[in-house]
């Protein structure tokens, strides 16, 4: 039997919800740039402060994000399914 971990894909849209769910109760939403304009001033990912209405984090990397909020499990990845 080989020890090689074996890392479970999980969609973006999976984790956008979860961090969404987790950042929602200190006030904070994840948002993705839709528009060229908006990607070149804040990134692809940024997280919002909803109570306050500004941009709280710019260039978010959402892999990162995710396992700082611990909604990212040890065997998890971000993958495209």
């Amino acid at each position: 039997m080989s020890s090689k971990r074996q890392l479970v894909p999980v969609s973006e849209r999976a984790i956008v919800q979860r961090l969404n769910r987790a950042m929602g109760k200190e006030g904070l939403r994840l948002k993705k740039a839709r528009s060229t304009q908006t990607e070149t001033s804040v990134g692809e990912w940024y997280v919002i402060d909803i109570t306050r209405n500004f941009v709280a984090q710019q260039d978010v990397d959402l892999a990162k994000l995710a396992k700082k909020w611990k909604v990212l499990a040890a065997w998890e990845t971000v993958g495209d399914l």
